[in-house]
């Protein structure tokens, strides 16, 4: 997983800790280095030998959301926050947390109380906007966007969220959920028409099968001795398939003969 640069900037101005024990600077230097796993094992040593030292619990809530342990990485955060003389930098990676955990309501809170804390922390303004936009909501995600620009015009990111804003800005323009329910949608109503067309062919069969067992007309059924049926009509027969026919002479009809008796 890819992190945020920001988290891993602010991890380094310290929070109004005590003189750092030996264990939490080699942990420090680790997690630096990129070495997590390292700078986990001492970190957490470091966490016994100075429990009051806020910092311990910035750089380990920030390996777990490397680890994608979003839960565990909050609680060390809250930790830290209840002991830290700089609680904006904590309040910011909650934000972090929250957000790669899909937790985008909270994560905008967070962020909100980092900025009351310290309004510096103005990279907050771009990771609510991005939390605003996973919630769909286009009015706060350019709101919060403009307000990033505004802080930070020169950011190299600048131009990149001028863009987004204007796509945005487009009355057409869908979210990727919205995209996806439209998406969902259209495939359910295609599978409902197939499934129709199944169902009509299906009972087209049924009923071209019926007729050829008789079931639905006057036809006759098949003769169980796998003979071919025979028609009689009076002294008129016939041998359906074979077509053999047997009729009285004509003249042996009277005029007012029904030809149905």
């Amino acid at each position: 997983m890819r992190v945020p640069w920001s988290i891993l900037v602010f991890a380094v101005f310290m929070s109004g800790a005590a003189p750092a024990a030996d264990s939490f600077v080699k942990g420090r230097e680790h997690y630096l280095a990129g070495r997590y796993e390292i700078a986990l094992v001492t970190l957490l040593t470091a966490v016994k030998e100075q429990p009051e030292n806020p910092d311990c619990y910035l750089y380990i809530g920030n390996i777990y959301t490397h680890k994608r342990d979003f839960d565990k990485a909050v609680a060390y955060y809250r930790i830290g926050l209840d002991l830290a003389s700089r609680p904006g930098i904590f309040h910011f990676n909650l934000g972090q947390a929250f957000y790669h955990g899909g937790k985008y309501q909270d994560s905008i809170g967070s962020l909100r109380r980092a900025l009351e804390s310290d309004h510096q922390l103005v990279d907050a303004w771009l990771e609510m906007g991005r939390a605003w936009y996973q919630l769909s909501d286009k009015t706060n995600t350019i709101a919060a966007w403009q307000r990033y620009l505004t802080e930070a015009p020169q950011n190299p990111q600048a131009e990149t969220i001028r863009k987004a804003i204007a796509l945005l800005s487009q009355t057409n323009f869908l979210f990727p959920a919205q995209r996806k329910a439209m998406a969902d949608r259209m495939k359910a109503e295609e599978d409902a028409r197939k499934q129709a067309l199944r169902d009509r062919l299906a009972a087209a069969l049924a009923n071209q099968g019926n007729q050829q067992t008789g079931t639905n007309t006057g036809r006759p059924a098949q003769s169980t001795n796998g003979q071919a049926p025979v028609l009689k009509n009076g002294e008129v027969t016939t041998r359906v398939n074979d077509v053999t026919t047997q009729s009285k002479d004509k003249a042996d009809y009277n005029k007012g003969e029904d030809i149905e008796n």
